[in-house]
């Protein structure tokens, strides 16, 4: 998450951006709505693409840059 703001703006802007991340407004049902949608989407990945995420895990092994992209 990003934010650009005028200098004059900044202190707002950052009361805003950390109100969003430690207070999110998440309904219960939308949150498991997006599970079962991610669900459905990491199924119908190509093997292709797992293949490449595995050798990104291989090759990132115990570095902060090992996240997967899609699994």
């Amino acid at each position: 998450m990003s934010i650009d703001v005028l200098r004059e703006n900044l202190d707002q802007a950052m009361a805003i951006l950390a109100d969003t991340l430690f207070r999110p407004k998440l309904k219960e049902d939308e949150v498991e709505e997006q599970k079962s949608v991610m669900r459905i989407q990491l199924q119908e990945l190509t093997d292709d693409v797992k293949l490449g995420e595995g050798i990104h895990a291989a090759a990132y092994n115990g570095s902060p840059l090992v996240n997967p992209h899609f699994i």
